[in-house]
C-alpha cells in the first residue's frame, strides 16, 4: 500500500500470522483503517515499524546564528517504548518488531548524528508481546516459528564501527559548482510551485561559494541555505532523490528567517522529497490532481492526513542574511536591490 507521503505499507499472511510492515509510515498514513481491518481478523500478527528518536530525518538544522535547531524528539528522548505501546494499540498488533532502527552513521561527516541514534539497550525488556515470560525473552534478535509459535532468542554479535572519508563516494568539499550545474538546480527548485509560497531562495553554498535560487517567492521573509558537496547534490537533484540527502545528515541545513516548528516541514520535505520527486506532482495543478487520487483511495484517512499536515510556520525576527542573499539574487537578474 502506498500512501499519501509516499510511505510504503506491507502485509504478508505468513501461514496464517500476519506481518505489517509500516516501514516509517505513521499511523495516520491513508490506510489505518484498513489495515486495522486486516489485522483484527489475525490471532497473531508482528508489525514491523521504524523507531527512535527522529534522526532518521534530517537534524542538521541550524538557525543564522548557526545554533542547532534539533527537534523535540530528538532532545527529549522519550523512552521507545511509549511509541511501541502506541503505535500496536493504533495498529491492534499482538507484538512489536524493531525495524529499520538501528543504523550507523558511517561517514565522517555525519559520524556526529551517531549520539542521536538508537542504542540498543534502549529497547524494553520483556517478552515481544507483553504477555507472560512463558512466551520467550524479548530481544531485537529473535526467531519466531510459526509452526509452533515460539520465539527464540539470537545473539549475533555487533558489527564493528567503521568509518568513510566523504571522498569514497565521490564527495569533495572542496569541489565547486559550474553554471550547467546552478541551472539544472535551478530548474528543480523552480520547477516546485509550492516552494514559492513559503520561501523566497534556496541558496546553495558548495566549495565555500554562496548560489542563491530565486524560486519565485515573494514577501515571505523566509530562506534555506543549503552546505553539502557537489557529487551528492547535483546527483540529488538530477536523480530527483533529495531525501536521500536530506537524510544523510552531512549536509548542513541553515534556515534564514522566521523557524518552521518542524524545520524543514511541513513546507519542503514533503513538496519536493515527497509529492515532486516520488510522486511526480510538481505544480499546483499535479498537486491537486495528486491528492484527489489519494482521496478517492480511501476519504476518511485521507482527512485526517492532511489535517495533521497543516503546520503554520512560528514567527521569528527579521533576518540579515536573508536581506543579504535576497540582494544578491535581486543584482544579478538586474533589478533594484
Amino acid at each position: 500500500m502506498a500512501d499519501h507521503n509516499q510511505d510504503g505499507i506491507l502485509l504478508v499472511d505468513l501461514d496464517g500470522r500476519l506481518l505489517v510492515n509500516l516501514n516509517d509510515a505513521n499511523w495516520w498514513s491513508g490506510w489505518l483503517m484498513t489495515v486495522r481491518g486486516i489485522v483484527s481478523r489475525f490471532d497473531r500478527s508482528f508489525v514491523l515499524k521504524l523507531t527512535g528518536h527522529g534522526d532518521a530525518d534530517m537534524i542538521n538544522v541550524h538557525d543564522e546564528d548557526g545554533r542547532a535547531v534539533l527537534p523535540e524528539s530528538v532532545i527529549e528522548k522519550r523512552p521507545l517504548s511509549e511509541g511501541i505501546r502506541h503505535t500496536m494499540r493504533i495498529v491492534g498488533a499482538t507484538s512489536f518488531i524493531p525495524f529499520s532502527s538501528l543504523h550507523r552513521y558511517q561517514r565522517t561527516d555525519s559520524i556526529w548524528a551517531q549520539e542521536h541514534a538508537v542504542r540498543v539497550d534502549e529497547y524494553p525488556s520483556g517478552p515481544p508481546n507483553g504477555e507472560e515470560p512463558a512466551q520467550g525473552p524479548f530481544s531485537l534478535f529473535v526467531r519466531y516459528c510459526c509452526w509452533t509459535d515460539t520465539f527464540e532468542e539470537i545473539r549475533p554479535p555487533p558489527n564493528a564501527p567503521i568509518l568513510y572519508e566523504p571522498e569514497e563516494f565521490g564527495d569533495r568539499w572542496s569541489d565547486e559548482i559550474d553554471a550547467d550545474d546552478v541551472r539544472d538546480a535551478a530548474a528543480y527548485f523552480q520547477a516546485i510551485e509550492h516552494l514559492a509560497d513559503a520561501w523566497d531562495l534556496i541558496n546553495l553554498r558548495v566549495g565555500g561559494r554562496d548560489h542563491a535560487v530565486d524560486i519565485g517567492g515573494g514577501g515571505h521573509e523566509h530562506g534555506l541555505t543549503f552546505e553539502t558537496p557537489r557529487g551528492s547534490l547535483m546527483t540529488a537533484i538530477r536523480g530527483r532523490v533529495f531525501d536521500d540527502l536530506i537524510i544523510g545528515n552531512y549536509m548542513r541545513t541553515t534556515i534564514h528567517g522566521p523557524l518552521p516548528r518542524r524545520g524543514l516541514y511541513p513546507d519542503f520535505s514533503p513538496y519536493v522529497a515527497k509529492y515532486a520527486d516520488n510522486g511526480g506532482a510538481r505544480t499546483k495543478a499535479e498537486l491537486k490532481a495528486y491528492r484527489a487520487a489519494y482521496r478517492r483511495r480511501a476519504p476518511l484517512e485521507f482527512l485526517i492526513l492532511y489535517q495533521a499536515h497543516r503546520g503554520k510556520n512560528l514567527p521569528r525576527p527579521d533576518s540579515a542574511v536573508y536581506h543579504t542573499l535576497k540582494r544578491g539574487i535581486s543584482w544579478g537578474q538586474g533589478r533594484r536591490p
